[in-house]
């Protein structure tokens, strides 16, 4: 266990790692989310850079932990998806048609993630299943916050899938006949298409648990436009309060439509 030093040390490292480039005819804005954090504004082509220069949590975290929440932060998947919590799972989403790895805030084409991809999860640090997730079962959605685009997003959130019945944190295979119980699709994979001139779009997976009784009960979103809330930027957060899930883990990556030239946020 480390202090929140821990998360300003790697993630203001991994900041410096990032490919996105100052363009010298468009020098960074600061921008204020809270008290706590200031950001750099995204350069034209690539999603935003961001520096953590103050602490933004009172609390002590894994250093692990304290890495997600800073990618989860700098994106503003926390608070936009998500509200604020503590990750228990490490969560790998692979495509295997075209080896695409998600990796907290990558990039990649439509083209790359086409397919139905498959995951699994383990859990983070020195932790283990306990007996009280051994009751759980596990779900695994995925949804777009920036439809139709993040700058105007009148879709958002667009749901793209739901797997549920998952209850061992294995390679999860959906539609493997091999595995029991079989996992469940509530909703069909719906491969990332961001419309040209909308800029780069956050593709959020997000894995939750429940109580495996009532799993069962679970029920699909009446439509994949504001996660059947018909409300803008309702989804997964007011899906899983209802459904009684909790967030255990999340992974994300940008994209954008392989012709868009423009600079929509």
């Amino acid at each position: 266990m480390t202090t929140i030093l821990s998360l300003l040390i790697v993630f203001g490292f991994f900041a410096l790692q990032q490919p996105c480039e100052v363009a010298a005819t468009r020098g960074p804005t600061q921008v204020m989310i809270n008290k706590d954090i200031s950001v750099q504004s995204e350069t034209r082509n690539a999603p935003r850079c961001f520096l953590l220069i103050i602490p933004v949590m009172d609390r002590t975290c894994h250093m692990t932990n304290c890495f997600f929440i800073g990618r989860l932060l700098a994106s503003l998947i926390i608070p936009d998806v998500l509200d604020d919590f503590l990750p228990q799972y490490s969560l790998q989403i692979t495509y295997p048609a075209t080896h695409t790895t998600v990796q907290l805030g990558n990039q990649v084409q439509p083209s790359q993630v086409h397919s139905t991809p498959v995951f699994d999860f383990r859990p983070l640090g020195s932790s283990s299943l306990s007996a009280d997730t051994n009751n759980k079962t596990f779900t695994l959605i995925l949804t777009d916050p920036d439809a139709r685009s993040r700058k105007n997003p009148d879709w958002s959130e667009m749901c793209h899938w739901i797997v549920t019945n998952i209850t061992s944190p294995e390679l999860v295979m959906p539609g493997n006949p091999d595995r029991s119980p079989t996992p469940a699709v509530l909703k069909t994979y719906l491969p990332p298409g961001p419309p040209k001139g909308t800029g780069w779009h956050r593709y959020v997976f997000v894995l939750l648990a429940g109580d495996a009784n009532e799993a069962r009960n679970l029920q699909a979103p009446k439509d994949r436009k504001h996660w059947g809330y018909g409300r803008v930027r309702h989804g997964i957060r007011d899906w899983a309060q209802d459904n009684k899930l909790k967030i255990l883990s999340a992974n994300f990556f940008y994209s954008m439509s392989g012709n868009d030239t423009s600079n929509t946020e």
